[in-house]
């Protein structure tokens, strides 16, 4: 796996530890730049089967070139007293995990991928991550809940908020700093 789908995972998996699931609708596009790489990221809920409280999400990188989305990955999570994921697919459609991964209450850990083991642990220092003012296609009150975990010489900060989850996320691997931005979402129309 190269850098950029590098990228495409771990957003997905902080996208679904942070993500309102019970407000999610299937059509929903979350849309985050990628810097200092210039390249800007999409999460598609993809489905929302209410009654079974389960939903899907495709997230990649927007194409330079061509329609297809980049570095493609696939996550089916379901959703009640506990988020799960049950599949959580790469660019070419390998499965990463062999059985449900629970995913952790964010106060206690943050998982960067699919190893439950691998665990970012918050710290008390001041998240670093970038306060957002304003997202494109959202109107409602954005109120952050910085934080900040650590593991070994990594650290991410991210800053949520109640209605959108995940907005910011910085990631600094070993003196080298990245940072997800969300910078606007499209939602579905609402059905009568």
């Amino acid at each position: 796996m190269d850098t950029l789908a590098g990228f495409v995972a771990w957003l997905l998996m902080i996208f679904l530890q942070t993500c309102p699931a019970n407000r999610l609708r299937a059509g929903e596009h979350f849309y985050f730049d990628l810097l200092p790489q210039n390249r800007r990221l999409v999460v598609i809920v993809t489905g929302n089967d209410v009654k079974h409280q389960v939903l899907t999400f495709e997230c990649g990188m927007l194409p330079e070139s061509g329609k297809e989305l980049e570095r493609t990955h696939l996550a089916t999570m379901s959703w009640g007293k506990q988020k799960t994921v049950t599949s959580f697919k790469t660019e070419t459609r390998e499965e990463l995990i062999s059985k449900p991964l629970v995913l952790p209450d964010t106060r206690t850990k943050l998982l960067l991928g699919t190893d439950a083991n691998y665990a970012f642990l918050p710290v008390k220092r001041p998240s670093k991550a970038t306060p957002t003012k304003s997202v494109e296609g959202y109107t409602g009150k954005i109120g952050f809940a910085p934080a900040s975990y650590s593991l070994d010489k990594d650290d991410i900060d991210i800053s949520t908020d109640a209605e959108l989850g995940l907005l910011n996320l910085t990631f600094t691997n070993a003196g080298e700093t990245c940072g997800l931005q969300l910078v606007k979402i499209v939602l579905p129309p609402k059905r009568n």
